[in-house]
């Protein structure tokens, strides 16, 4: 493990649960979960599955709710 800290954009999907992308010079990880307990569970097993030289993992990794809020003007 590293002192690098990975960046996931996390979205509520329209059918329900969330996505979550991580943008890499070596390309994207992505993944999704019914649940944020579930979404959690996956980000660790695609960034583990992604970095197979466990030198290369990062120390942390960081998930960013995106959410768009609608408000009503009056």
């Amino acid at each position: 493990m590293n002192d690098l800290e990975l960046v996931f954009q996390v979205r509520p999907a329209d059918e329900g649960g969330f996505t979550a992308n991580c943008r890499l010079p070596e390309g994207l990880i992505a993944t999704q979960g019914d649940s944020w307990e579930e979404l959690e569970s996956m980000v660790k097993d695609a960034v583990n599955c992604h970095f197979a030289d466990a030198s290369l993992k990062p120390g942390r990794i960081r998930l960013h709710l995106e959410e768009d809020r609608i408000l009503e003007a009056a």
